[in-house]
Parts: C-alpha cells; structure tokens; sequence
C-alpha cells in the first residue's frame, strides 16, 4: 500500500455507505473517513479496520484543514439537508486549496457531491 490517502466524507451515508466496499483494500491508497458521530466511529472502524476512522466536525475550518492534510484526494459528500450544508463544503473546498497550496503537498482533486437545493441555480455550493 502506497502512501497516498483518499478522503471520504460522511462515510456512514447513503452514498459512501455504497462505495466504500468498491474502495475498501481495492486501490493502492488509504482511506481516511471522516465521520461525525463516535456510533459510527466505532461501527466503521469494525467494518473497515484497516481505513483511518476519524470523528470530526466539518463545519469548523481547522478541522477539513487537518483533515485534509497529506491526503492526495477527497470525495466530500455532504449531509443531506443539514443546515450548515454550505458552510461545511465551503470549508472543505477552502482546506482544499490550502491543502494544495502547501510546500510538499500530494493534493490532487476533490470531488464534491451536494444535493441541497439543486433546482436553484443561483447557490454557491452548485
């Protein structure tokens, strides 16, 4: 296994709760999951033990900076209507940046997945 980290947000949901077997010991890569609540700390560490499981707040800034730092990618996938839907992303896609910008980083893409008011075009997170 290489030393290339990928970075999976909100690991217990509907979405990532369906990739993360494609993923699992499958890539030349480490997943770090980045979960809110210790339950699924505990449930994901079980069920994937070899992944780094990290209980995290993503709405605070410093937190997706740590998060993000040494990891070459991550897929943001944000909690479905939760009021702080936009400020989680943008701090993710901010620590991204950041992530990018730093002397000897790895970074290499984000893919960010938000279906929090789509039909409206005229919000900043689409």
């Amino acid at each position: 296994m290489s030393d290339e980290i990928l970075l999976l947000t909100c690991p217990s949901g509907k979405q990532c709760s369906h990739l993360l077997p494609l993923l699992y010991n499958k890539g030349n890569f480490k997943l770090r999951l980045a979960t809110h609540t210790q339950t699924s700390v505990k449930n994901l560490r079980f069920q994937y033990p070899v992944a780094e499981v990290v209980q995290s707040d993503i709405s605070d800034l410093k937190t997706c900076q740590q998060l993000l730092l040494g990891a070459t990618a991550a897929f943001v996938i944000l909690p479905s209507l939760h009021s702080r839907e936009k400020e989680m992303g943008l701090n993710l896609i901010d620590a991204a940046v950041a992530e990018a910008r730093r002397e000897e980083n790895v970074f290499k893409h984000l893919i960010l997945s938000s279906v929090l008011g789509t039909q409206t075009r005229n919000l900043v997170q689409h």
